[in-house]
């Protein structure tokens, strides 16, 4: 859909943690947990990248990064946001992930319910690929959303914005709590033409004793963590620090 010239745009509430400073502050907290074990460089696989901003601040401290998301407007936002790091349109549950020291997974992304042919098995077995390809001594880093990360049938809006772009989300939880939905509008400017681009995502939420179990039994060692850098996680949404065993 297009609309020319100005498009007006609604004002709506922002949920303060769901925005750009969630990708910062992951891409923070991954930094220094790889220079504290002395990871100063190489390559860190960013899976759904959203908008790029984490892939920016690692290119930034000197490591290289491949981004992956499924959304291609996404991926053409991150190639202006990053212009350093690598981005390919595919799902982060098919993507054949290189050697790497570290792999991100990060704003609920392996919530997310791709399409129909994406099965919970296909969740399970995400963990044991991301340690099959990391390199001994790597880091896995990612948030899950759990039960109580949105009550059943509440619905929270948020709009996010940059240069020559605009994003809005919507996001809801099911009646029996066990899912949420999540809707988002991207509004991205070419001349005077505005472009816009509607998704909408089913996400299956997964508790943090069911995520740790995963990591613990791939033969990770964990760390839950209640946020990244200074930012705290809302109830519900929880966040992991696998290291793997050398």
């Amino acid at each position: 859909m297009r609309h020319n010239g100005s498009v007006a745009i609604q004002e709506q509430t922002v949920d303060h943690l769901n925005d750009d400073r969630v990708a910062l502050a992951a891409a923070g907290e991954l930094i220094d947990q790889l220079q504290r074990r002395g990871i100063s460089e190489g390559l860190v696989v960013d899976l759904g990248c959203g908008s790029g901003l984490t892939a920016r601040r690692l290119t930034d401290a000197g490591y290289d990064v491949i981004g992956v998301d499924i959304s291609p407007e996404m991926v053409e936002l991150a190639r202006t946001n990053a212009p350093d790091a690598t981005f390919i349109v595919d799902s982060l549950f098919s993507f054949d992930i290189p050697p790497c020291v570290a792999i991100t997974a990060i704003g609920e992304s392996i919530n997310y319910a791709i399409d129909d042919s994406t099965t919970r098995q296909d969740v399970d077995g995400f963990v044991q690929r991301v340690f099959d390809v990391l390199l001994p001594g790597g880091l896995a880093m990612l948030d899950a959303a759990g039960p109580g990360r949105i009550g059943p049938g509440v619905r929270n809006d948020a709009r996010f914005e940059g240069d020559g772009w605009a994003l809005f989300v919507r996001t809801e939880g099911s009646d029996d709590g066990l899912t949420m939905t999540r809707e988002t509008m991207l509004f991205r400017q070419e001349g005077d033409v505005w472009r816009r681009t509607d998704e909408r995502h089913r996400l299956e939420l997964f508790s943090p004793e069911s995520v740790t179990e995963q990591l613990l039994g791939t033969g990770f060692d964990v760390l839950v963590m209640s946020g990244y850098e200074d930012l705290t996680f809302p109830e519900g949404w929880n966040g992991f620090l696998g290291r793997k065993r050398r």
